[in-house]
């Protein structure tokens, strides 16, 4: 439903008989038996919040442009995602051999090449497949409609052996948390990659107004 916001027109809210219940999920026939209260002030309150949930969406100006990334520069290098829990060896920047399936997503064979990721196979079969630009990408989307791994907290999503582990280090910060002095990919001096250190860059709060110039 988020993609149709994109285009008003085609939002299902906007349809004859007005908003409805989500026609991609299934429902529970009839309503209430859950012994929540209907009435007082936290009932108003929800009230009110439906009320300005069901407001439609504004149509886009006519002379509005939409352009999508793509290709190189696209937000989904991988299309289900399987690719960033390969392991990956942050020295040699490659695929590394493994055995455990529910670690890993043991399909891949991959390695860096300059800017590209190439792939000797993949869930996709044994042909080459090459990945461009794969580093230097503006987001991701992080999507994983196959695997579920467990992360046991922020420090463990940086430091584990995935491929996914290497993007948060190379997006979020040039240190790895807990070596002291050790710049990864020579983006920053030791002093400003201590300070960027992964829990204080996700644990840090939002700058304000000023901060952001």
């Amino acid at each position: 439903h988020l993609e149709w916001l994109k285009l008003p027109q085609y939002d299902s809210d906007g349809k004859l008989g007005g908003p409805g219940l989500d026609p991609t999920q299934r429902h529970k026939k009839g309503v209430g038996g859950d012994g929540i209260s209907r009435e007082g002030p936290e009932a108003d309150k929800i009230r009110e919040a439906v009320v300005l949930g069901n407001t439609k969406a504004g149509a886009l100006p006519q002379e509005t442009s939409i352009y999508c990334f793509r290709g190189k520069d696209g937000l989904t290098p991988h299309l289900n995602g399987e690719i960033y829990w390969q392991p990956w060896d942050e020295k040699t920047q490659s695929s590394f051999t493994a055995d455990d399936k529910t670690r890993f997503d043991l399909s891949f064979s991959c390695a860096l090449k300059g800017d590209d990721i190439e792939c000797k196979k993949g869930n996709w079969g044994s042909d080459k497949r090459v990945i461009e630009n794969f580093f230097g990408r503006i987001a991701y989307h992080l999507f994983f409609s196959t695997r579920k791994n467990s992360v046991r907290s922020k420090d463990h999503a940086f430091k584990e052996s995935w491929l996914l582990s290497e993007m948060l280090r190379r997006s979020l910060a040039p240190l790895v948390k807990g070596n002291a002095g050790q710049v990864t990919n020579g983006a920053a001096t030791a002093p400003l990659a201590s300070a960027l250190a992964p829990s204080r860059l996700l644990d840090a709060p939002a700058p304000s107004k000023q901060e952001r110039g």
